[in-house]
């Protein structure tokens, strides 16, 4: 379940979360994989599955 950066940045602003959407453009490779986006999450205090939440997925 690779996604672009660029995918994933416009997903985090469309989530409301600005800051993560800055970091996440600065430090994460492109495709995003499945253990970047957990290590990212950590950084946050979010869980994959809270972050899909807040981005309007379901689990």
């Amino acid at each position: 379940m690779d996604l672009s950066k660029q995918q994933f940045v416009k997903s985090l602003r469309r989530a409301g979360m600005p800051e993560a959407a800055e970091a996440a453009a600065r430090t994460l490779h492109d495709p995003v994989t499945v253990q970047d986006l957990d290590r990212f999450c950590a950084q946050f205090g979010l869980s994959r599955g809270s972050l899909m939440e807040r981005m309007g997925g379901s689990p």
